[in-house]
């Protein structure tokens, strides 16, 4: 299995609310670590669980202001409050790092392409089986 280890350090995204929007660094969640249900709606979840997913898949911002016009930073009062003030957020989030979890997987002919970068356009051949059709009759 090959993982896509920049995917698993996060991305960012431009959330859009009215005019205006803010840049978010999302990080993939675990559900396991997070204990939840894949493909569970935001709507589904307790507010614990929440609040870990809220933490955790925002690892940083831009654009985000408090009512004096100051940068907010990025912790774990200010998302929460982000996320009461802007509608879709959490659903958002928790789009982004689902995209961000089915991202990390890398697929065959990507794993190649990269190979072939690194080295040099070489790629060493694995040793597989070979592979027999039947004959139809």
């Amino acid at each position: 299995m090959k993982l896509d280890s920049k995917k698993l350090k996060g991305q960012w995204f431009e959330y859009k609310f009215k005019e205006e929007a803010i840049k978010v660094f999302v990080r993939p969640f675990s559900a396991f670590v997070l204990d939840i249900t894949p493909g569970e709606s935001a709507t589904d979840l307790k507010q614990d669980t929440v609040v870990r997913i809220i933490d955790h898949c925002v690892s940083d911002w831009d654009n985000v202001f408090d009512e004096n016009g100051k940068k907010l930073e990025c912790t774990k009062e200010n998302k929460l409050a982000v996320c009461e003030s802007l509608p879709d957020f959490l659903s958002f989030l928790m789009d982004k790092s689902q995209l961000l979890r089915e991202e990390i997987m890398i697929k065959e002919p990507e794993l190649k392409n990269s190979l072939k970068s690194q080295d040099g356009g070489q790629l060493q051949k694995e040793s597989s089986s070979p592979v027999t059709t039947a004959k139809k009759q």
